[in-house]
Formats: structure tokens, C-alpha cells, sequence
């Protein structure tokens, strides 16, 4: 596979990943009427927008080869979507910018959606304090996905397994309610 194709495939990754997690923010901003997790949300928004104008432009820079036509024209719509779910996540978290009271309609539905969100504060000496997240291996046996932590006034989107949770560590996370309740008892729970 040449550099071009490479590129391209790297951009459209960014943009899934970057989509989805917005959608996961504004949600938690939302439930949370956390301001500024929504900030975030729009901050991400306009680097979406950078991000898919150099994704279309990689894509038609590209070599292409006869017959491929579709193929760009269906990476093109993939782009599209992509950024048609930033902007859904970007008016999510305008709502609580605003400072817009959310209906508790909409509240019940995000808190009745199979998968959920959660917000917790690492205590001092947790089970999870201290250790990198690819050792808790909470993918694998919880369903739970990092998505995000706060240390101090910073916030690491989509860390690494690389990454370690200190005490005082806020955290986002998403999950089966069932194992974002076991995770947050790990989260809070001080051992001896």
C-alpha cells in the first residue's frame, strides 16, 4: 500500500474515532450539565472541520486507478458522515453551554440507552490507583472504555494503555451500566 492510501486511511480513522468520541463527551456533558466537558466538545468540533478538509483533500490528491470512482465516492460520504456526527455532538454540548436546563425526557432516554457514561473521582489508594490502564485490563473484563481523564485542570482524550491513574484522577468512562457500576466501586473502593 502506497503513502497516499496510507494517509488517507490514517485521516478517515482520526475522523471515526474523533466523531465517536464527541458523541461519548457531549453525552456525558449533558447528563453531568457539565460546561466544560461541552467546551471540549466544541473545541473538537472545529478540528473536525480542519480534519476533514485535509481528509478530502488527501483523498483527491490520491493516485487513484480505473474503477475506483465509487470506491472515493463512498470515502467521500464516509468523511461526510463522520462530520454530520461531530455537528450533532457539537448542538448536544451547545445545550449545556447555553446553560439550557435539558428536559428530563431527554434525560431519562440518555440514562435508559443500553450503554451509558460515567464520571468518577479516583480516592486515594483505589484498586486502580497506580497502575497503567492496559494492567487493569477493563476492556477485557468489564466491557469499560477509557475515554478520557482529567489530572489537575488538564484532560487526555482516548489515553493510552501506556497511560497510569493517579489518586485524584477524574475520569470518563463507557460501558454496560452493570459494568460502569462495578468500575466505579473499583474507582472508590480503598484497599488495605
Amino acid at each position: 500500500m502506497n503513502e497516499e492510501r496510507k494517509k488517507v486511511i490514517s485521516l478517515l480513522t482520526r475522523l471515526i474515532d474523533t466523531s465517536q468520541l464527541m458523541i461519548d463527551l457531549a453525552y456525558t456533558a449533558l447528563i453531568y450539565g457539565n460546561a466544560t466537558i461541552a467546551k471540549e466538545v466544541t473545541d473538537l468540533e472545529e478540528d473536525m472541520d480542519q480534519l476533514r478538509t485535509e481528509y478530502e483533500l488527501s483523498l483527491l490528491e490520491m493516485k487513484k486507478k480505473p474503477g475506483e470512482e465509487r470506491w472515493i465516492v463512498g470515502l467521500l460520504r464516509l468523511g461526510s458522515v463522520a462530520e454530520k456526527l461531530s455537528d450533532a455532538a457539537g448542538e448536544i454540548a451547545d445545550v449545556v453551554c447555553r446553560g439550557l436546563n435539558t428536559h428530563p425526557v431527554v434525560r431519562m432516554a440518555v440514562e435508559e440507552a443500553e450503554e451509558s457514561v460515567t464520571l468518577v473521582e479516583i480516592k486515594g489508594k483505589s484498586s486502580l490507583t497506580n497502575k497503567k490502564i492496559s494492567e487493569l485490563r477493563l476492556e477485557d473484563k468489564l466491557g469499560v472504555y477509557i475515554l478520557a481523564i482529567k489530572r489537575g485542570k488538564t484532560w487526555k482524550y482516548s489515553p493510552t494503555g501506556k497511560e497510569e491513574i493517579k489518586p485524584g484522577d477524574v475520569i470518563i468512562a463507557k460501558g454496560y451500566k452493570e459494568s460502569l457500576d462495578i468500575f466505579e466501586d473499583m474507582a472508590r473502593k480503598i484497599l488495605r
